[in-house]
This record gives structure tokens, C-alpha cells and sequence, in this order.
């Protein structure tokens, strides 16, 4: 099992996807089907890591992924609705040091 502060971090940057996801869907944004795969191929590893954390699933090759995307997909100036799956990890870091 990963160390508490990767868990909350990451289910944060999950729940994020799924609700950005979401919310697009609902406001008639439409998703290219090949964002959505990368979306999707980003997050695949992420529930494997918290739950056998070691080995390959570990943040730095998850966060590969997470990078990955961004790259390909979130432009800052596009979407209103568009996703930083690196800033929703940063924030998600971030919003646990202020409460500790």
C-alpha cells in the first residue's frame, strides 16, 4: 500500500479527472475520442499504485504519464474546462502540506 500522502494525493488528481471529464460532457464540450484514451491511459496505473505500491508503480513513472498528457492535450489557452493533470497533482501536494 502506498504511504497516505501518495493516496490522498492521487485519488484527489482521479476525482479531478473524473470531474472535469464530466463537467465537459455535461456543458456539451465535446471530447476528442483520442483525449479520452490518453486521459484514460494516464490514470490506468494510478488505482495499481496505491493499492501494490513498489516496483514499477511508483509517483515518478505515474507522473510520466500525467506529463505525457499534458503535453499532448491541455492547453491553458483552449478550453475553459481544459486539465493539468501535473497541476491537479501539484495542488493536490499542496493542499496536503497546508494541512499538515
Amino acid at each position: 500500500m502506498a504511504p497516505e500522502s501518495v493516496v490522498r494525493a492521487y485519488v484527489s488528481v482521479l476525482r479531478e479527472a473524473i470531474l472535469n471529464v464530466r463537467m465537459r460532457i455535461r456543458y456539451g464540450e465535446p471530447i476528442d475520442m483520442q483525449e479520452l484514451h490518453d486521459l484514460t491511459d494516464a490514470l490506468e496505473n494510478v488505482p495499481q499504485m496505491l493499492c501494490a505500491y513498489g516496483g514499477w508503480h511508483v509517483e515518478e513513472n505515474i507522473d510520466e504519464y500525467l506529463k505525457r498528457y499534458d503535453s499532448k492535450w491541455y492547453d491553458p489557452d483552449g478550453s475553459l474546462r481544459g486539465l493539468s493533470l501535473v497541476q491537479a497533482l501539484e495542488r493536490a501536494k499542496s493542499d496536503l502540506d497546508t494541512k499538515r
